[in-house]
């Protein structure tokens, strides 16, 4: 079984709680909207490229390029109207993990990259709702242009060469579920609601 086999069945779930902001964002859209959607992006988007950068030996699997849209994201809220300290001040995840091993990385990768399968119709939609917005502020969603999904399998292809080791898929896995579940509980904070120990412990950035 492909591992991305396996990630889409255990992790169904969690996928579709990770989807609600775009889904709110697109079934009303509005420039405030759109606003909140970036900021609580890149609260969590930032710190988790800044790890996967400092990860050992991912770049042998991965072009490190494509997880250095963060700035594409500051970019966009300052086109919006907020200045560079507003958005370096935004609140960030602070639980997101530094990486010990390349399938760990990956893992959390997957988070970010399985998102992006969803901006061009979301572009598509917010174009005809915000086509101000989109034009001068639409730098992230649009850097995902992916038609023949050359992008997407690059990292299916890198994942399934990280698996030198039958364990490593686990490892994969299990990283993903815990990408998936800090960026659950990241939401619950900024809407201010309980929020509950993820199981799965690691080195935390300071």
């Amino acid at each position: 079984m492909r591992v991305l086999e396996r990630l889409c069945t255990e992790t169904r779930e969690l996928q579709a709680e990770a989807d609600s902001d775009l889904r709110a964002l697109l079934a009303a859209p509005s420039p405030d909207g759109y606003r909140t959607f970036l900021s609580r992006l890149f609260g969590f988007v930032r710190p988790l490229e800044g790890s996967l950068w400092e990860t050992t030996h991912l770049a042998r699997f991965l072009d490190l390029r494509r997880l250095r849209r963060h700035p594409l994201l500051a970019a966009d809220l300052e086109h919006l109207g907020a200045t560079r300290a507003e958005v370096e001040a935004l609140p960030r995840c602070t639980s997101i993990p530094w990486f010990e091993t390349v399938p760990e990385a990956l893992g959390w990768a997957f988070v970010l990259e399985r998102s992006t399968l969803f901006f061009p119709s979301a572009v598509t939609t917010l174009g005809c709702a915000l086509p101000d917005e989109i034009r001068i502020a639409g730098s992230y969603l649009t850097s995902y242009n992916d038609p023949g999904g050359e992008m997407w399998g690059a990292f299916l292809d890198a994942i399934d060469v990280a698996v030198e080791e039958p364990h490593h898929v686990n490892r994969i896995v299990d990283a993903t579920k815990a990408g998936f579940r800090h960026l659950r509980r990241w939401r619950a904070t900024l809407d201010g609601k309980p929020t509950v120990s993820e199981p799965f412990v690691t080195r935390a950035q300071p």
